[in-house]
């Protein structure tokens, strides 16, 4: 059974990529996200290690990335657990990881200088002609 999951995920460390032989790439950030407080006040904090296979990570690491930590971002992908034995301890460990299929870019609520972002441009005229008024509409 898998676990598909999609959320607004805060970039928390900066991205890093590691390339492999085969000539394949795989992009990795812990990102994260505050749920609210709980009853002592006290911000809830998740988080999980995100990570995205080849062209996927572009958009948040390389010559071409247009986001970094602290931005938010919209990933879908699938909950997997990943297994491991501790080198120093010998014991068995695990965590689970987002291993994402696609990341979107969020709107900004402001740019590097701290100034509102632009308003989106009128919307384009209809083809149709006006739109009629709702005293106009017979149901």
């Amino acid at each position: 059974m898998s676990l598909y999951t999609t959320g607004i995920v805060r970039i928390i460390s900066e991205p890093e990529r590691r390339y492999f032989e085969s000539g394949s790439y795989i992009t990795t950030f812990y990102g994260g996200s505050n749920e609210g407080k709980d009853k002592d006040g006290e911000w809830i904090k998740n988080g999980i290690t995100v990570k995205i296979w080849n062209k996927g990570g572009d958009i948040i690491c390389g010559e071409k990335a247009f986001v970094g930590a602290g931005s938010s971002v919209l990933v879908t992908g699938k909950v997997m657990e990943e297994r491991w034995t501790d080198a120093s301890t010998g014991q068995p460990r695990s965590k689970h990881v987002l291993e994402a299929f696609r990341i979107e870019l969020l709107p900004r609520a402001a740019d590097d200088q701290g100034q509102a972002p632009a308003r989106p441009a009128a919307p384009a005229p209809s083809p149709f002609g006006d739109e009629p008024d709702d005293d106009e509409i017979p149901f």
